[in-house]
C-alpha cells in the first residue's frame, strides 16, 4: 500500500486571513480622507500595494502632486507600510548628497528613525496617521528641495542617527554618552549591583540600567554597536 503526502497549504496573507476585513476598512479611510490613492492587490504575487498621487497645496494655493507607490509588507499590519517616490520626481540637485534628501537611492522615503515609528499595530485605522505623516514629509521634502534647509528636527543617516538618537535617550548629555557606550554597545558587562559606570557612585540597578537595556531593545544591538564605533 502506498501513502501519498498532501502538498503543503501556502500560507494565507495578511488580507486573506481575516476574509479582507482589514483590507476593506482600509480602502474604506483611502476612499473618506485619500480618494487620490487606490489599493492594487496582485493575486498571483500575494502583494497589496496602494498608487495614486498625493496633493500638496503651497502658501499660494499651487498644488504639487507627487506620484507615490506604498508597498504592504506580507506581515502587515504587524509591520509598516514602505512610500516610495513612484514617478521620481525628488531628485537631487548637482551637487547634493541624496541622502540628505530624506530619500533612499531606490526611491524610498526615509519617513524616521524606525526606533521613533510612529506605526502602531493595534490601531486598526494606522494607515491614516500614516498618510498624514507621508503628506508632512512630502511637503517637507519640497521646502527642502527649494531653499536647501530641512524645515524641523532630523536625524542623520546610518549609525550617525542611531548615534543621535541615543544621546537623545541620554537626556542630550554627550558625556554620559562616552560613559556609558562600553556597556552601550556589550563590550563591557556591569554587574547589577555594580557601580554604575556613569561616576555617580550609585549601583547600576539604581542608577543607568534599565536606560541602557531600553536602548538596546529600541535600536538592536547590533546598530546600537555601529553607532557606538562612529
Amino acid at each position: 500500500m502506498k501513502y501519498f503526502r498532501h502538498a503543503p497549504t501556502a500560507p494565507k496573507q495578511w488580507y486573506e486571513g481575516d476574509r479582507g476585513v482589514r483590507l476593506d476598512a482600509d480602502r474604506a479611510l483611502l476612499a473618506r480622507h485619500y480618494p487620490s490613492l487606490k489599493f492594487v492587490v496582485d493575486d498571483s504575487e500575494k502583494r497589496v500595494k496602494i498608487i495614486g498621487t498625493l496633493c500638496l497645496a503651497s502658501d499660494c494655493g499651487v498644488s504639487t502632486p507627487v506620484a507615490v507607490e506604498i508597498r504592504l509588507p506580507r506581515d502587515y499590519p504587524s509591520s509598516e507600510p514602505l512610500a516610495y517616490d513612484a514617478e521620481r520626481l525628488f531628485r537631487p540637485a548637482p551637487g547634493k548628497i541624496i541622502e540628505d534628501r530624506h530619500i533612499c537611492s531606490n526611491g524610498q522615503f526615509c519617513l524616521w528613525l524606525p526606533p521613533n515609528s510612529r506605526w502602531s499595530t493595534d490601531d486598526p485605522q494606522a494607515l491614516l496617521p500614516f498618510l498624514d505623516e507621508l503628506s508632512v514629509f512630502l511637503d517637507r521634502q519640497l521646502i527642502y528641495d527649494e531653499t536647501g534647509e530641512w524645515p524641523g528636527p532630523h536625524y542623520d543617516h546610518g549609525p550617525h542617527g542611531y548615534r543621535q538618537f541615543i544621546v537623545e535617550q541620554l537626556h542630550g548629555d554627550v558625556d554620559l554618552f562616552l560613559k556609558l557606550r562600553p556597556v552601550i554597545a556589550g563590550e563591557v558587562a556591569v554587574g547589577r549591583n555594580e557601580i554604575c559606570l556613569c561616576g555617580s557612585g550609585i549601583k547600576f540597578k539604581r542608577c543607568h540600567a534599565g536606560a541602557v537595556a531600553a536602548i538596546q531593545r529600541r535600536v538592536g544591538l547590533d546598530k546600537v554597536k555601529a553607532a557606538c564605533r562612529n
